[in-house]
């Protein structure tokens, strides 16, 4: 009986580690993009300090820092209301829509 409400958990895992594969890989092929078609990418910090380039290992931190921490929240949620998904998504369009 044990095993078989484990399972749930494993295929959320699953889940999980395909979307933040899956985000890392597109993140990837969009820098890799920019590159080829000669695309310099850079950041202003906005504190008066020159502009920093984006490079591959930064994007690939960042995407894999921001897939973790959707995913935490994602799970968290899940442990405290019913409607994990509907405030997960709220919030997610919260944070696109917030600049």
């Amino acid at each position: 009986m044990a095993i078989t409400s484990a399972l749930p958990k494993i295929k959320g895992l699953r889940a999980g580690a395909l979307a933040v594969g899956t985000a890392l890989v597109a993140t990837t092929l969009l820098w890799s993009a920019a590159q080829i078609f000669d695309i310099e990418m850079r950041v202003d910090p906005g504190n008066g300090q020159p502009p920093l380039v984006v490079s591959l290992p930064l994007t690939a931190a960042v995407t894999l820092a921001v897939s973790l921490l959707a995913g935490g929240v994602r799970a968290l949620l899940e442990r405290l209301t019913r409607r994990a998904a509907v405030v997960w998504t709220v919030l997610a369009v919260i944070v696109l829509l917030a600049r």
